[in-house]
């Protein structure tokens, strides 16, 4: 029975699983809803000491390439929507929506989020923040 050293096909495929359109839609969902719990159904809700600074509402396909997630900022009650790439300019599935847990956070407590506002007209927010130049 023949042998074969499959070493450098399985290191290949444990060092870049192929990834799905569904995965780079998931890993942003992960990625800003794993520290949060589901936002209160009432927004008669008393917040409690300690709360995240965001909880995470849901999203929606833009087209092809994007998707927009809608978070709740806590500090203000206001509903954001974040464009994430699900896809690159080649169509290549894209995995960097999964730091979104890093880059929202720090860019709206500094205030720098203003920065990536586009005129979307949205009715399900108030803001549209265009992050896929992170992408």
């Amino acid at each position: 029975m023949p042998v074969l050293d499959a070493r450098r096909h399985f290191l290949h495929t444990v060092d870049a699983p192929p990834l799905t359109l569904a995965d780079a839609v998931y890993l942003p969902l992960l990625s800003l809803g794993s520290a949060n719990d589901p936002a209160p159904l009432s927004e008669d809700v008393e917040e409690e000491a300690g709360e995240a600074e965001w909880h995470l509402l849901g999203f929606m396909l833009v087209d092809e390439r994007y998707a927009r997630y809608y978070v709740r900022w806590t500090e203000t009650g206001e509903v954001w929507g974040l464009d994430f790439c699900m896809r690159d300019e080649a169509g290549k599935v894209d995995s960097r929506g999964g730091t979104a847990d890093m880059i929202f956070p720090a860019l709206a407590s500094s205030h720098d989020l203003e920065r990536f506002r586009r005129p979307a007209s949205d009715i399900r927010c108030r803001a549209v923040y265009d992050l896929t130049a992170w992408c």
